[in-house]
């Protein structure tokens, strides 16, 4: 899996501990979030004030990001109550399904 980068902000001490953002290359995040949905795995494609908004946020714009990283990034949010099982299992998910999302987007090029 090519992780293309993994979004933090430039002031850590504006950034939560509890939310990062992954650019996932050649992965259409929307395509992501949908199909982790049905693994019971629930990840977003920007924060819940941009939810209505069909443009990149303000800080994935910010950032000079390629189109190509926006368009692959998600943004993954836990909380102090997620145990280190969860994590684990959720990552494992997610690896899987880039995996194969990245066979079938290879596929179609």
């Amino acid at each position: 899996v090519e992780f293309s980068k993994v979004i933090s902000g430039k002031n850590m001490k504006e950034k939560s501990p509890y939310i990062t953002s992954i650019a996932f290359n050649g992965i259409m995040a929307e395509v992501l979030v949908h199909s982790l949905e049905i693994k019971e795995v629930y990840i977003s494609t920007g924060s819940a004030c941009n939810a209505k908004n069909k443009e990149y946020s303000h800080v994935l714009n910010g950032l000079g990001l390629k189109e190509s990283d926006k368009m692959g990034t998600v943004r993954i949010s836990i909380s102090s109550d997620t145990t280190p099982e969860e994590l684990e299992t959720g990552a494992n998910i997610i690896v899987q399904e880039v995996l194969q999302l990245s066979k079938i987007m290879r596929r179609g090029n």
